[in-house]
């Protein structure tokens, strides 16, 4: 967690700043999203009563938790903002920080950070606890978790798996296309499959559209060139060679930060609380 979340909460709570500030509270349409993906990790996992009933207990102390720390900093907010303000004029001016306020400022930093570090051990402790109370197989389902509004299909399946389906089915509607056809649409399909497949690279990632396209075509080429044999083997590796460089390296991740994104989010409480009541 970054201090700049602390400030945001801070600049919320400051009548006249609220509006600015980079704490925003999320929409209706943002917040039926996360309940979404949260019901669809939830299914998936398939939950044991005493693995429901543990991270209900849980995620209600995050939340309690989460309301403590929000309200520990609302109350330090204005002293806060009003050292920021005076160490924002001062510079402003271009003059030097006096060692009193410089003195002021490392201490209410300090401050946050401790606050911050008290929060979340406290928090992943729980995250800990139910970690120890999933399965090996609810643990690898977390780990690889995409979150997604509509799973695909087949059991056990519960997020935006790479499913190479699709893409296969493109290259056999290519291989079966007529030569003239194929010549007449092969730029435009290689286009198109460029701009699909760069919404999922974020945002600032330098690429050439062009030089992508043509290495796509060559991909078509040789899917066309090949025979019915080696098609059925080599399939889904051409697909996997067109879509590589548009697939960043996925870090490792510790699975408890998972596990508290997710099933320590105040929103999976309803959702467990329904789902028990409708006996699952």
């Amino acid at each position: 967690m970054e201090t700049h979340r602390a400030i945001g909460i801070l600049l919320a709570v400051i009548p006249g700043i609220a509006a600015a500030g980079p704490r925003e509270r999320p929409g209706e349409g943002a917040k039926i999203v996360r309940e979404i993906r949260i019901i669809n990790l939830v299914i998936g996992l398939e939950l044991e009563k005493d693995q429901a009933d543990l991270i209900l207990k849980n995620a209600r102390e995050a939340r309690k938790l989460e309301a403590e720390f929000e309200s520990t900093i609302e109350n330090e907010g204005q002293a806060h903002l009003d050292m920021l303000r005076e160490l924002r004029d001062i510079r402003m001016r271009g003059r030097e920080v006096p060692p009193d306020l410089k003195k002021r400022v490392h201490r209410g930093t300090e401050r946050v950070h401790a606050l911050e570090r008290e929060h979340d051990t406290a928090v992943s402790a729980l995250a800990s606890e139910v970690v120890s109370a999933l399965r090996g197989d609810q643990l690898y389902a977390i780990e690889h978790y995409k979150p997604c509004l509509v799973p695909p299909e087949g059991a056990g399946r519960i997020g935006q798996a790479d499913d190479p389906k699709g893409g296969v089915e493109r290259l056999e509607r290519l291989r079966n296309m007529p030569a003239e056809a194929f010549l007449r649409k092969k730029d435009r399909i290689a286009r198109e499959v460029v701009e699909r497949l760069r919404r999922h690279v974020p945002k600032g990632y330098i690429m050439d559209d062009e030089a992508e396209a043509k290495r796509v075509l060559a991909v078509f080429d040789e899917a066309r060139r090949m025979s019915d044999a080696e098609f059925a083997v080599g399939k889904e590796g051409l697909v996997e060679r067109i879509k590589a460089r548009f697939t960043l390296p996925n870090p490792p991740i510790d699975i408890s930060i998972k596990v508290e994104r997710f099933l320590l989010d105040p929103a999976v409480i309803p959702v467990l609380e329904e789902r028990w009541r409708a006996g699952r």
